[in-house]
């Protein structure tokens, strides 16, 4: 497999995995009723989230270039 294709699977397990917990986040929030969101969904969200930052930043996302 090329490095290519590595990259661009790896970008869509990252990207799959926060849309879904995003998701799980929307659904939470579009349900009345509950004023605080769940632990598991707030953490859940936040790694997702630090993984794909890291991913971004592997791939020299937001670094200046000089």
């Amino acid at each position: 497999m090329s490095s290519h294709l590595k990259i661009d699977a790896v970008f869509m397990n990252v990207l799959a995995n926060l849309t879904n917990q995003l998701d799980l986040y929307l659904d939470w929030a579009s349900t009345p009723g509950d004023d605080e969101c769940p632990p598991e969904i707030v953490e859940g969200l936040c790694q997702a989230h630090e993984v794909a930052r890291e991913l971004l930043e592997g791939l020299g996302y937001g670094q200046s270039r000089s």
